[in-house]
């Protein structure tokens, strides 16, 4: 994996209360130094990193395992489904191949992945903090998105919900779920992906990550509070101490519009839940190996 070094800093953490996009867990915007190093993967993980990771271990996801099977995209209904055993990390009904970001693993599958990198190179890779993702995201702007506050300048930088996808989708078939197909917004633009991107194919930031919005979702280590920014420390925050509900995850998905595709988006994700929309990336803490001089 190409890792990419993010200096130690300080920002504004959460959404601005200007931002009419923003909900209310997204407030209130608080500073935060971020005081160590690190090193980030500049690409969400990759369906043939995965592979490699299972090839070598053995491991079976939860989706693989528990009976529960997950979600995916059916061809001849031109729909999403849910709960089926025939989804997986292998199988999500869209075309992904190596270069694509892997997506229906849960929070402890990409835990069980970071482990085994570790382990193999000597290092203590793990997932991103809240803190950490939204101050890599930021690369040191103030904006909404990566390149901006306008909309627009989503299309050169996230693979998101736009006409690629539109024609790949009967957006009818929510009313099954309870929810309005009115309510879905399509960006005006064709980006060529209807579903997940090869990693790496929209501009990335100023610190060299890709698709930090958009994609996939990215899982975070934190556990999900609503309220934790008005008690958040100001160095280095890590989440909740208690054990919640679920995780936070970042960044918004292809299957999103602007309200999601933001800097400062966050979701929660229930324990053990993993969709056809959510991947991760990694973290390598820097020096934490015998061997500095191999840092990257």
């Amino acid at each position: 994996m190409k890792l990419v070094l993010i200096p130690p800093g300080e920002f504004l953490m959460g959404a601005a209360e200007s931002d009419d996009l923003a909900r209310k867990h997204e407030q209130p915007s608080h500073r935060v130094r971020i005081t160590r190093p690190f090193y980030m993967g500049a690409c969400e993980v990759t369906v043939g990193q995965f592979r490699a990771f299972v090839k070598a271990t053995g491991y079976k996801t939860a989706a693989e395992t528990d009976k529960r099977g997950t979600s995916g995209y059916n061809a001849k209904t031109r729909a999403f489904e849910y709960g089926s055993p025939k989804y997986s990390w292998r199988n999500t009904g869209y075309p992904q191949r190596d270069k694509h970001p892997v997506v229906n693993v849960n929070w402890h599958d990409a835990q069980a992945f970071c482990k085994w990198v570790g382990t193999n190179e000597g290092r203590q890779y793990r997932l991103p903090t809240e803190a950490e993702w939204e101050y890599a995201c930021r690369a040191g702007g103030r904006t909404r998105f990566t390149n901006g506050d306008a909309v627009n300048g989503l299309k050169s930088v996230a693979n998101g919900c736009d006409r690629a996808l539109r024609m790949k989708w009967d957006t009818s078939t929510i009313r099954k779920y309870g929810l309005d197909p009115k309510t879905i917004r399509f960006f005006p633009w064709n980006d060529g992906h209807a579903f997940t991107a090869p990693v790496g194919s929209f501009k990335p930031n100023a610190f060299g990550l890709y698709d930090m919005l958009g994609n996939a979702g990215e899982f975070c280590s934190d556990w999900y509070d609503a309220d934790y920014y008005r008690t958040s420390p100001a160095a280095d925050p890590r989440g909740p101490l208690k054990e919640a509900k679920g995780h936070v995850v970042r960044g918004g998905t292809f299957l999103n519009d602007a309200k999601l595709v933001r800097v400062t988006s966050r979701v929660e994700c229930p324990e053990k839940y993993r969709n056809y929309v959510i991947g991760f990336r990694v973290v390598l803490e820097k020096g934490n190996r015998r061997d500095d001089g191999n840092d990257r």
